[in-house]
């Protein structure tokens, strides 16, 4: 909508860009709604699809603690210890092969950035529970980068869009990899990494 234009007295004018304004405002709200909306029935998805693991965040896992998942379990505590009460560099520890000295981590199968997230949740709410939560928020993610990187073939219908973002985030193989590999599971930088590629190949 173009700016409205107010006469004055003298016989000039005066341009009035308050209906431009308003326009933009209102133009932008459903946008942001998509986006609140779209996230907020992942979340109800990863809920439903979990069930009942959030009914069950202290004592359960996605998988057996003997396996895999208790790896990504220790991970999440060792990172806890080193940062906050051992004040170092979570990539080396003493808590495995102490004998001889600390271990490099470095080249371990880590999950830092699902780690870092979990940090301030790990003191009140355990370590089961945050990784739990963690786990759920990386299908949520997931889900969410896809459906952002969907809108950009499809922008005229966010509900393919979404859909999208459902058979991503909960895909067999993601499903599957949940159950002991979550470094596999938390798959939203595969999405946002195309995205990106897109939006740098359309600037140049």
């Amino acid at each position: 909508m173009s700016d409205s234009t107010t006469f004055t007295a003298d016989g000039g004018y005066q341009a009035n860009s308050h209906s431009a304004g308003g326009e933009l405002r209102r133009s932008r709200a459903p946008r942001w709604r998509a986006h609140v909306v779209a996230a907020g029935a992942y979340v109800l998805l990863a809920i439903a699809f979990s069930w009942p693991l959030p009914a069950q965040l202290q004592t359960r896992l996605t998988g057996a603690p003997d396996s895999d998942t208790g790896v990504y379990v220790w991970n999440l505590w060792v990172f806890k210890y080193e940062v906050l009460e051992h004040r170092t560099l979570p990539y080396f520890t003493d808590r495995i092969f102490r004998a001889s000295g600390r271990t490099n981590l470095s080249l371990h199968n880590y999950t830092a950035f699902a780690n870092l997230i979990a940090l301030p949740l790990v003191r009140p709410l355990g370590i089961v529970a945050t990784f739990n939560l963690v786990y759920l928020a990386m299908t949520v993610f997931s889900a969410y980068a896809m459906f952002l990187l969907a809108r950009r073939f499809c922008s005229g219908d966010p509900w393919i869009s979404w859909l999208a973002g459902a058979a991503f985030g909960w895909s067999p193989v993601l499903v599957t990899r949940g159950m002991g590999h979550h470094s596999l599971a938390a798959a939203a930088p595969l999405a946002i990494f195309v995205l990106l590629l897109i939006r740098l190949h359309e600037r140049h």
